[in-house]
Order: C-alpha cells, then sequence, then structure tokens
C-alpha cells in the first residue's frame, strides 16, 4: 500500500501523520509534513489506518488531498458471500489495478 499526501491550505503547509497496524502499533509516523509518500508491506492482515493530525495547529484549518494505492480487497470467508458481491468485488480490483498503472 501506498499514501501520498499534500498540504495544499492552512498555516505552514504541514501536518502530522501516522499509519497503525491491525493491532494498534503505530508502524510509520511524521511531524510537520508538507509533501509525502509512504509505503507500506501488510505484515498483519486486517485494517490498517492512516491518521492525519492538526494538533500541533489547532487554531489553523489545513486542507489535505491524498491518494491511497495498492489496495488489496481480502475476502472474509468466515461467513458466506453471495457469488454475485464476490464477482462484484473482483471487478473493483481489478479497476483499481489498471486505475493504479
Amino acid at each position: 500500500m501506498t499514501i501520498t499526501f499534500q498540504v495544499s491550505k492552512g498555516g505552514n503547509l504541514d501536518i502530522d501523520f501516522c499509519i497503525s497496524n491491525p493491532i494498534n502499533h503505530i508502524i510509520q509516523s511524521g511531524m510537520h509534513e508538507l509533501m509525502e509518500t509512504h509505503s507500506l508491506q501488510a505484515e498483519i492482515p486486517g485494517c490498517y489506518m492512516y491518521c492525519f493530525s492538526n494538533q500541533m495547529s489547532a487554531m489553523t484549518d489545513k486542507s489535505v488531498s491524498f491518494n491511497i494505492y495498492g489496495l488489496k480487497h481480502v475476502e472474509d470467508t468466515s461467513e458466506h458471500i453471495d457469488p454475485l458481491k464476490c464477482k462484484i468485488h473482483e471487478l473493483v480490483d481489478s479497476m483499481s489495478s489498471v486505475k493504479d498503472e
């Protein structure tokens, strides 16, 4: 997964950023970043969380643009999934990989 972001408005055009894994450990972080790209390989299956924080500049609003690339949909096999929904997820994944190229 790769996340790119840029602060386009507010204050010094900087923001704090972090990525947490499914067991809530911060695995990447940065402070006062203007524009950055962070890439990671998922070591643990599950949901990863990314967070932008403006806590250091609470008096100034910020505008942040970001893109996330390389996400893979992981099926939950613990319950029955409608075959049509499965095909829709496959199409979405295929379209995303074409878009990322």
